[in-house]
């Protein structure tokens, strides 16, 4: 990673009389960061208690260990994007999809009304100046500000929540990550953001659906405690 502090380090188990391969390996895959041979299983797997490969493990700077046994980069719990479809036009966000009604000077500023459903099943008709659509990483950034929950990072939901809703029925909705949002939306263009970027623009003509990326990102984390320590300096 190029221009930032962290280091890759990797250990392999493979016998001296392997070094050739291992070497093979490491030019084959495009390996990068510093490779180091531990000739089988040696010191460092007994003073790490390593009894199984591959593992993942992330150290500070000072070398303590922030994490002996890390989630895999292909763990499946790490994958928390959304996926926007728009008329088959795909994007990815981490952490939200905001669908907001455009202010133009000198031009008349009223609420929408946008329909929802999930699963095929009618959630909700959200008469509001936008929707957004959080995932757990997104739910202390613009969510929360509209009046969403707070949702921890190992929450399989997601959570739409309208903003400056027009009715107090019209509250946030958390749910599960692997059901698929449909959008009715109305006449004139809604603006599409996904992280704070402009995607483009949408109305009752545009087909939109939300659903679950199979991309993932990975984070390192300290656990729950060391959330809920950042997050309280966050919000206070």
């Amino acid at each position: 990673m190029h221009g930032t502090d962290v280091v890759f380090l990797g250990v392999s188990v493979d016998e001296a009389k392997d070094k050739q391969k291992w070497l093979d390996f490491i030019e084959t895959e495009g390996l990068k960061g510093i490779q180091l041979l531990a000739n089988g299983w040696s010191k460092i797997t007994k003073d790490y208690k390593i009894n199984g490969i591959p593992r993942f493990m992330v150290f500070d700077k000072k070398g303590n260990i922030v994490s002996a046994d890390a989630p895999r980069p292909s763990n499946p719990e790490l994958k928390k994007m959304l996926e926007a479809e728009l008329n088959g036009e795909k994007f990815d966000c981490l952490n939200e999809l905001a669908l907001l009604h455009p202010v133009a000077p000198g031009k008349e500023n009223k609420v929408v009304t946008i329909s929802v459903t999930i699963d095929g099943s009618h959630a909700g008709e959200f008469v509001a100046d936008g929707l957004i659509v959080a995932t757990p990483t997104g739910s202390t950034a613009y969510s929360l500000s509209a009046g969403g929950s707070i949702m921890t990072p190992d929450c399989a939901t997601f959570q739409l929540t309208p903003v400056c809703a027009f009715s107090m029925r019209s509250r946030p909705i958390a749910y599960s990550d692997r059901s698929e949002l449909c959008f009715s939306l109305p006449q004139g263009a809604l603006v599409l953001y996904g992280d704070g970027v402009y995607l483009g623009e949408a109305g009752a003509a545009d087909r939109l659906v939300v659903r679950k990326s199979a991309r993932s990102v990975t984070f390192l984390t300290r656990g729950l405690g060391e959330y809920f320590r950042r997050l309280t300096q966050k919000i206070n």
